[in-house]
């Protein structure tokens, strides 16, 4: 159907095709099964997801608004796609800058997440992660960091300490250590980082090369040179082996040394 060619077109990064099947199928929708009818809500989600892919935010937001509406008026205020569509919103006003607005949304599905999912679902965590985003961008780091440190816990209890997304709450626990200038305990959260994206992904993985740069930074503004050095050089030398020596990525790191 439209909806299956459009999300197709969306992975093959062809988002402006996609946009206009999927304009035609959330019309049609609309028509023939009605503006509340699960599959309109899932055509009004792709569409918002296609124009959020083109970074046309502001068609975005009022949609994931509609979203949201209909879901709590079909589903319930505490349903899981419910939750999910206010997270949605949350994001879509984050990044237009409307951080005080998306904290508000992402406080109310976190306290909903928790009491209906519990505290370790995934889904929870992710809502954690978001709400201490914002709460950064408000700079509002302790807080933020408070929720973090819960969230890495649950993630390493729950889905493992070399998952994806716990690698991810370690990196945003050191990057709210610097906005709270604590130095030398993000150095300690980043080496970790690094050394289970080496163990996980390899230590020539583009992911594991840039924890490998932020730490080196660290290391520099701590006055350990030539550990920082030692990093710098070890990275210089995987991109060079991997991309090539004259690949651009390579000059700012050329310039670290």
């Amino acid at each position: 159907g439209l909806g299956n060619l459009a999300a197709t077109l969306r992975c093959r990064g062809k988002a402006e095709e996609a946009e206009g099947l999927e304009r035609r199928r959330l019309e049609a929708s609309e028509r023939v099964l009605g503006p509340n009818h699960p599959q309109t809500l899932a055509a009004i989600n792709n569409l918002a997801l296609t124009l959020g892919e083109l970074d046309r935010l502001l068609e975005a937001e009022p949609l994931k608004r509609r979203a949201l509406e209909v879901s709590e008026e079909t589903l319930g205020s505490d349903h899981p796609d419910t939750l999910v569509a206010l997270g949605n919103l949350a994001d879509t006003l984050r990044r237009l800058g409307c951080a005080e607005d998306a904290e508000i949304l992402e406080r109310r599905r976190l306290k909903a997440s928790e009491a209906i999912l519990g505290s370790d679902h995934p889904d929870t965590l992710v809502a954690m992660g978001n709400l201490a985003a914002t709460l950064g961008e408000l700079g509002q780091h302790a807080e933020a960091e408070l929720i973090e440190r819960h969230r890495l816990e649950a993630s390493e209890r729950v889905l493992g300490p070399k998952h994806p997304d716990t690698l991810t709450a370690l990196g945003n626990l050191a990057a709210t250590l610097h906005e709270l200038g604590r130095q030398v305990e993000a150095e300690q959260v980043e080496r970790r980082c690094m050394e289970a994206h080496e163990e996980t992904l390899g230590p020539d993985h583009p992911k594991t090369l840039a924890v490998m740069g932020i730490l080196a930074h660290t290391l520099g503004k701590l006055k350990r040179h030539l550990e920082a050095e030692s990093l710098h050089r070890r990275r210089l030398e995987a991109m060079e082996r991997t991309l090539g020596p004259e690949h651009p990525d390579i000059l700012p790191v050329l310039g670290s040394l």
